[in-house]
């Protein structure tokens, strides 16, 4: 059964992701972003709900939410929230690796 929502799931984001790309052709240029930040969140909404999750993907998903409304106000602070954003993941990654070592 997990793994038939698990399917479910991974579709549902999908569809999600293509009908975005499909979108984009009519949008403003920085909905572009956008979505990919909302496609996170849904990835990590997902995993969450499979079990699968992990309390990281939770401060990430608290992190793009403070500022992913942004980009309807203020780029400036949109484009800050999303350097911050891949400083933060890169860092992760670096500390992991170096965990691993």
């Amino acid at each position: 059964m997990k793994h038939d929502e698990a399917v479910r799931r991974i579709h549902m984001l999908l569809c999600f992701m293509a009908s975005s790309a499909r979108g984009l052709f009519g949008e403003p240029r920085v909905y572009g972003p956008f979505r990919l930040l909302d496609a996170m969140t849904r990835l990590i909404d997902a995993l969450e709900e499979l079990d699968l999750d992990d309390p990281y993907f939770h401060e990430v998903r608290d992190q793009i939410d403070r500022f992913k409304f942004k980009v309807m106000e203020d780029e400036a602070a949109f484009i800050e929230g999303i350097d911050a954003l891949v400083k933060g993941l890169a860092s992760r990654l670096r500390e992991n690796r170096e965990a691993r070592e």
